[in-house]
């Protein structure tokens, strides 16, 4: 288990509020998603922490290791990874830290409409600026591999940023369509996700 509390210090962030806890599947140990401070650039930012025993920890690195080198305004950047040793409370962990989603996340966004749909115009430009942003990864080859509408979010500004590049894939599994494709056909499926 983990004794992480808000107020911590891992290295130069301050853990604010843990956002979910998503309880490992089986042998699967949990991931901890934490609402964090960057003090050293003074920004917020999101903190994922796992077990550096989890059977998922290799691929999370990967796929946060990939996910970094695609630039895209519209992606939430991973912008650190944290290799965490062993204490006296805790085993070793690794964290990965990225861009902080401020506003509302497109599953939200659908359920305050109550089945309103969106404006022709105002859902195109929303697709298109997914797309783009999924481009940018396929022009990398990093795939999101499971987007979904909690991944999108719509800023305060009005502006899309989308969550979990290629990580939330390595540790939820990719979504049931593309996890069965080989990894060539994943954009595929990121393309199934967006319509």
């Amino acid at each position: 288990g983990t004794s992480m509390r808000a107020t911590e210090q891992l290295g130069r962030y301050r853990l604010l509020d843990l956002v979910t806890q998503d309880a490992g599947v089986g042998e699967t140990l949990d991931v901890y998603l934490w609402h964090a401070f960057d003090e050293t650039l003074d920004r917020a930012v999101a903190i994922r922490v796992m077990s550096a025993d989890d059977p998922r920890a290799a691929a999370v690195l990967g796929a946060a290791q990939a996910a970094a080198r695609v630039d895209d305004r519209r992606l939430l950047r991973v912008l650190d990874i944290l290799n965490l040793p062993a204490t006296a409370t805790d085993g070793a962990r690794i964290a990965v830290v990225s861009e902080w989603a401020s506003g509302r996340n497109l599953e939200r966004t659908i359920e305050d409409r109550g089945g309103r749909p969106f404006a022709p115009a105002e859902a195109l430009s929303l697709s298109a600026d997914v797309a783009r942003a999924l481009a940018a990864g396929t022009a990398m080859n990093v795939s999101h591999g499971r987007l979904r509408p909690s991944s999108v979010f719509i800023t305060d500004a009005g502006e899309v940023r989308i969550r979990g590049l290629a990580v939330d894939a390595a540790l939820f599994g990719a979504m049931p369509e593309t996890g069965t494709r080989a990894p060539t056909d994943r954009a595929q499926g990121d393309v199934d996700a967006l319509g």
